[in-house]
């Protein structure tokens, strides 16, 4: 399991944002951030992601990246990636 936390930052006022994570394993996942008024500012965001045992392979880990992409309302797009290794148990 992963546990993901984002600082979102973003001069704009009033503005929405969509977020979109793939996780590197096949899965992805969306979620919308509703508006916030001035000044500008941003948000935090954390949620966590549980990988499944890559059995049959029968390697002791794996090595996963994360993308994700923050859209807001003005077409405004920020993207980032993280590798993250998997231990299987």
């Amino acid at each position: 399991m992963v546990s993901l936390t984002l600082n979102v930052s973003d001069p704009g006022i009033r503005d929405t944002f969509s977020l979109l994570i793939n996780w590197g394993d096949g899965t992805s996942s969306t979620f919308g951030q509703a508006s916030f008024g001035p000044p500008a500012g941003g948000f935090s965001f954390g949620t966590i992601h549980r990988y499944l045992d890559d059995n049959p392979t029968g390697t002791p880990s794996d090595v996963y990246t994360i993308g994700i992409t923050v859209t807001d309302d003005d077409g405004g797009v920020g993207t980032a990636t993280a590798a993250v290794t998997v231990n299987n148990v």
